[in-house]
């Protein structure tokens, strides 16, 4: 999945579902990616306007559930993204700044409305010449919550898997019965660097930031979270935006969400009460849901950062 993926399970049956984990992830991987010749994905964009494609029902659950968080935000997130995912080439080994003309035309192929999907023939269709899907903004969010299944189908009750970040977390660490702790990322430092430690039984958590993928050209970072209403790099007073839920979909969703519509939309769900949210802005001020007081521990190393409780 174009990532590190990182697994630590616990149980008689520990090592069968390590490798079960890890099918399941090729297996989606060959299912949807973009950049994948001959995957589902691939298909439906090859026959933007020409045929419905059939599909696997796991890979038309996933269409459906981006499309209806695609309709939930009017399209500041939209699955059929991909022709300017493809222009900028951000995750490539050669990224660049479109002209403007590029950009419009892209955009003219960018509507999540415009992808038919028929529940009785399981098929997905994009109805005109240019579009493709990208489903990576929710992929890694919805493989979460797959791996949590395989982990119970083996009786596994305590560990974690990351998918590049997104994390699965499951009951505590039977070494030491304490919880798990993971370092929430410090946008601006390295790998290891970490601006605080939470531990979230239970929960999958998944991070949008402007620092994992991006390339800068005359002093200007260009990072992956496109806007889909200007066609640029989304434009937003956050560098990093965590959510936690227990639906690995859904905060894979709401990250790049509230990434690209900025702190003061974000602020206005941080103590909604199925998720919890951790956000970073420019000015290094953190900001946190009310529930993860006490779950939240700020690095007292991470100077820089001023921690502001909602």
């Amino acid at each position: 999945m174009n990532t590190v993926v990182e697994q630590k399970l616990y149980g008689a049956r520990s090592q069968q579902a390590v490798q079960a984990v890890s099918a399941m992830l090729r297996q989606v991987e060959q299912k949807v990616s973009l950049h994948l010749e001959g995957s589902e994905i691939d298909a439906v964009n090859r026959n933007a306007g020409i045929a419905p494609v059939a599909v696997s029902q796991d890979v038309f659950d996933m269409l459906k559930t981006a499309k209806e968080y695609s309709a939930r935000c009017d399209g500041i997130f939209d699955l059929t993204i991909a022709p300017l995912d493809l222009l900028w080439g951000i995750t490539s080994d050669s990224p660049r700044v479109p002209a403007q003309d590029e950009i419009r035309q892209a955009l003219t192929h960018v509507d999540y409305q415009k992808l038919i999907l028929d529940e009785t023939a399981h098929t997905a269709y994009l109805t005109e010449p240019g579009m493709a899907i990208d489903l990576g903004g929710i992929a890694k969010g919805i493989a979460g919550g797959m791996v949590r299944r395989v982990a119970e189908q083996y009786g596994i009750e305590n560990g974690y898997v990351s998918i590049g970040g997104n994390l699965t977390i499951l009951g505590k660490n039977p070494e030491n019965g304490q919880q798990f702790l993971f370092g929430v990322r410090d946008p601006r430092g390295n790998q290891n660097e970490y601006i605080a430690t939470i531990y979230a039984p239970g929960k999958i958590m998944a991070t949008s930031g402007d620092y994992e993928r991006y390339f800068e050209q005359d002093s200007v970072r260009y990072h992956h979270i496109l806007d889909p209403r200007t066609g640029y790099p989304a434009d937003s007073d956050l560098i990093s935006v965590t959510v936690l839920t227990q639906d690995g979909g859904l905060a894979d969703y709401l990250s790049t969400l509230f990434f690209i519509l900025g702190k003061q939309a974000a602020l206005e769900h941080i103590n909604d009460e199925n998720l919890q949210l951790i956000l970073v802005d420019k000015d290094y001020r953190v900001y946190y849901s009310q529930s993860l007081e006490g779950v939240l521990e700020p690095n007292p190393e991470a100077k820089a950062y001023t921690f502001c409780k909602s």
